[in-house]
């Protein structure tokens, strides 16, 4: 009888040990969850970023040529090329 108590014993230390570490997996599981959640949000946003700087880079650069084709090279064209320079520089960051 002493045997079978002391095995039982072994066996309630054990499956507390095995819960705990279930405990610690699931805490850890939704963590990394979270975080993958965190990132791919994060993706999306960047990826809108990207395609609305090429969205307005490609405008302008239409601008640009409609200005170059009318001939006009006035403020207006330089402002545009500017600013084709800053969304490139922004691009770059992405």
């Amino acid at each position: 009888m002493g045997i079978v108590m002391e095995r039982n014993g072994k066996l309630k230390v054990q499956n507390r040990v095995l819960s705990s570490i279930d405990q610690k997996i699931d805490r850890v599981s939704h963590h990394v969850s979270q975080h993958e959640n965190r990132l791919h949000n994060m993706d999306s946003t960047f990826r809108e970023m990207f395609s609305d700087l090429q969205s307005r880079i490609a405008k302008l650069d239409a601008d640009l040529h409609y200005y170059i084709n009318i001939g006009y090279h006035g403020s207006k064209f330089n402002k545009k090329e500017r600013e084709i320079r800053q969304l490139k520089a922004q691009l770059e960051q992405l």
